[in-house]
């Protein structure tokens, strides 16, 4: 018997960012008998297939969008969809209230947690804000976090990417039973002459290079990298790709105006960036599991990450090191080590690109469906769903 599931995100549908995760985790095609049907609001051409649907026709999808009721006619469109269905796996963004209807209509629901639980986040960030002298301004509302409870109340099963995200539901009062912790992944085909590739030595006659890729913000930790390769005082460069938030062009403005960190706001090929980079640095207060680590890693980058950097992939001590944000000292030690040790850095590469091989998207995806029929299959006999 095949199991249909519909999921949803209903963010106009491209090859990145999330709905890039969305599309490569309910992929038309898995290894186990669960057919994953995608409810878009639209998409690019180049992501349509035989399992993604358009709630909002081409003809009118201009003005849809232009009144701003793409997300409103792509819930109700789910609605009236569902009664198809086996299942309902929703990503972030539905309205608290079509979360209450779907969960009248008596369907199992699957929902997907990208970052970790709201409150956690907000008072996370908002101790870091304040003790840069910023001031609490994390946008996240009370409200939002309260919102957020009632979801995890009204989901069946939550995804969790990560280790550290399955524990921001469990202090919020989530039960075990209903998170599932899973993982994310990376795809070959952006990088298609990497996965059956050693990492080969880098070369010795550029400047040590740590690379940092993602938005260059508070929440990912860019001004304590930054302060510790300053504090490091090695003779390399650090490159920051990502667009830069006010926060950090204020707090760290004599860094970023010195010749040996350089900020990339926007890249082509993030692959050539990889390529050319010796350690990558990711010091995160908050992730749900970074796709940058596993696409890093795929490139046979040696790994220097916070907890939440690491995600559910990078190995201490043996891809890289994984090390508390606001440990300086252990940041500053491990860059000297490994900027004066070529042969650690290429074994730890070449380890990290040989745990990657098993984040694939096609493995991933296999694993979700897998836990998806296993769930769905034994909630048949349960009365609580």
């Amino acid at each position: 018997m095949m199991l249909r599931v519909l999921s949803s995100y209903l963010t106009y549908a491209s090859n990145r960012a999330i709905s890039h995760i969305f599309l490569s985790l309910c992929r038309p095609e898995v290894e186990v008998p669960v057919q994953f049907t995608c409810l878009v609001s639209s998409c690019d051409p180049n992501v349509e297939r035989s399992n993604v649907v358009k709630a909002i026709p081409n003809l009118i999808r201009p003005f849809v969008f232009r009144l701003r009721a793409n997300d409103a006619m792509t819930e109700w469109r789910y609605l009236q969809a569902l009664k198809h269905f086996d299942a309902a796996y929703l990503w972030p963004g539905f309205s608290l209230a079509t979360i209450r209807k779907v969960k009248s209509k008596g369907k199992p629901i699957f929902i997907e947690r990208i970052n970790c639980f709201t409150g956690f986040t907000k008072s996370v960030m908002n101790s870091e804000y304040i003790r840069l002298g910023l001031g609490p301004r994390h946008p996240t509302t009370d409200q939002t976090v309260q919102d957020e409870l009632e979801e995890t109340k009204l989901a069946d099963f939550i995804f969790c990417p990560s280790p550290h995200v399955r524990s921001s539901f469990l202090d919020a009062g989530v039960p075990a039973e209903k998170l599932l912790l899973s993982s994310y992944g990376w795809c070959p085909s952006r990088f298609p002459d990497l996965l059956h590739q050693s990492p080969a030595p880098k070369a010795v006659d550029r400047p040590f290079t740590i690379l940092f890729v993602g938005t260059v913000c508070v929440r990912k930790g860019a001004h304590l990298l930054m302060d510790a390769y300053v504090r490091s005082g090695i003779k390399g460069k650090l490159i920051l790709c990502g667009e830069m938030e006010p926060a950090i062009a204020e707090v760290c403005q004599d860094w970023l105006r010195r010749p040996d960190i350089i900020h990339q706001p926007y890249v082509n090929n993030i692959s050539t960036f990889y390529q050319d980079a010796d350690l990558f640095a990711f010091p995160s207060l908050e992730e749900g599991s970074p796709l940058v680590s596993y696409e890093a890693m795929a490139h046979g980058l040696p790994m220097l990450v916070s907890p939440m950097g690491g995600g559910e992939i990078v190995r201490d001590g043996v891809d890289g090191f994984i090390r508390s944000e606001f440990d300086r000292d252990a940041w500053v030690e491990i860059i000297q080590k490994l900027a004066a040790s070529p042969d650690l850095r290429h074994q730890l590469g070449r380890n990290a690109s040989q745990r990657a091989a098993e984040f694939t998207y096609e493995k991933v995806a296999n694993q979700r469906a897998r836990m998806i029929l296993e769930h769905l299959t034994d909630s048949a006999t349960s009365p609580s769903v």
